[in-house]
């Protein structure tokens, strides 16, 4: 599943928010790398350039800040 997604991420064919909804649900239920959550925080960051505004994209990764323990880079996109 963790691969459809970034397929998802590079085909670019899916809404950003729904792809970042799913792939965010996936990194909950699986054991993750460093490298894949890196990989996904990198994505949220330029889908969020792309779409300054959407605030499901920043919520996304707010969330996924929270999970690594970093707070306050989180708090300031909430």
């Amino acid at each position: 599943a963790y691969a459809v997604c970034e397929q998802a991420w590079k085909d670019g064919k899916c809404a950003p928010e729904a792809v970042a909804s799913v792939t965010s649900s996936l990194l909950r239920v699986m054991s993750p790398t460093d490298a894949q959550v890196a990989a996904v925080e990198k994505r949220l960051q330029a889908a969020i350039a792309a779409k300054p505004a959407s605030t499901i994209l920043r919520l996304q990764l707010a969330d996924l800040l929270d999970r690594r323990g970093q707070y306050p880079e989180a708090a300031k996109l909430y």
